[in-house]
């Protein structure tokens, strides 16, 4: 009898918190920004019922068809959902918002062998399939337009990503280093932007006090950032495992982010990084991981 051993680098790490006690935590962290959002835009409600019955039911339908466990119990489904609905406007018409829900769980995660199998966040994937599809609708300005608002939602979803961190869900590494290093480029190019315009011939301090914490807080609270940083960048299947890959990783979204923002065509920066992270992660992981004891790497040339 022939036995298979599997080997890996440690640590091995053992949980006794089931993924549905992980998927709770998720969907308690996004109560305050579900509840601002429909407080602020009550139309919002019918966005999450929509996007929730429908990643929910295709996961069902999927695996009933296919003769797989079925798995909506878990509430992954529920999660993406819930995601994917907070990052489209309310004005979008919900077959389509149905659409994109369909497509994050049937082609994003199901297609690839379901939960722990998707290689992109499937939420991220869902907005992406859409803006790709219908620009117009994704990116319309509904009821929560003015900054105000929005800045009270990232300020919730802030609040849910603290309350993952505390039950450490998430590691701190990745959302911290991803949105420290976009306000530090956003600070960095703000300032070459005034020095080398033609009014900076003398730097004027109090211009630049109101100059830099007004595009520290649009970036910040103003747009995707907060959200992708906290609930999409932390994904465990799509991020990297080790402590020195997630800074890599956390600090590609952050200067992807930036030059997507400032210089690409495309709204929202942060989504399109973290989905572009995402793919490099099986590199970021082979370069980070430490090597196995007596490993010596094998040279082509032979000798």
């Amino acid at each position: 009898m022939k036995i298979k051993l599997d080997t890996s680098v440690p640590p091995h790490i053992k949980t006794r918190t089931s993924i549905k006690v992980t998927m709770l935590d998720v969907i308690v962290a996004l109560i305050p920004a579900i509840a601002a959002r429909i407080v602020l835009s009550p139309y919002s409600a019918l966005l999450f019922f929509i996007c929730i019955a429908s990643t929910v039911l295709t996961e069902a339908f999927w695996q009933i068809s296919s003769k797989k466990n079925v798995t909506v119990f878990d509430l992954s489904a529920v999660v993406t959902g819930l995601l994917l609905a907070l990052l489209l406007p309310e004005t979008i018409p919900l077959w389509m918002a149905g659409i994109g829900s369909v497509f994050a769980i049937l082609v994003v995660k199901q297609f690839f062998g379901g939960l722990g199998s998707n290689f992109i966040n499937p939420a991220l994937a869902g907005y992406a399939f859409l803006l790709f599809s219908w620009f117009e609708s994704v990116t319309s300005i509904g009821a929560i337009a003015e900054p105000y608002q929005q800045a009270i939602i990232s300020i919730a979803i802030l609040a849910g990503g603290f309350y993952l961190i505390a039950r450490k869900v998430i590691n701190w590494r990745i959302p911290l280093i991803f949105i420290f290093t976009v306000l530090v480029g956003v600070i960095a190019i703000n300032l070459f932007e005034y020095v080398m315009s033609e009014q900076a011939d003398v730097i004027n301090f109090e211009t630049l006090s109101r100059i830099i914490p007004f595009a520290v807080v649009s970036h910040l609270l103003v747009g995707n950032l907060i959200i992708c940083a906290f609930f999409m960048a932390t994904e465990p299947v799509t991020t990297p495992l080790t402590n020195k890959g997630q800074i890599y990783f956390a600090l590609g979204c952050g200067i992807l982010t930036i030059i997507i923002d400032v210089w690409g065509v495309m709204p929202s920066g942060a989504i399109f990084a973290v989905l572009i992270m995402n793919v490099t992660t099986p590199l970021i992981d082979k370069i980070s991981y430490t090597k196995r004891y007596g490993h010596k790497l094998k040279h082509t040339n032979g000798k």
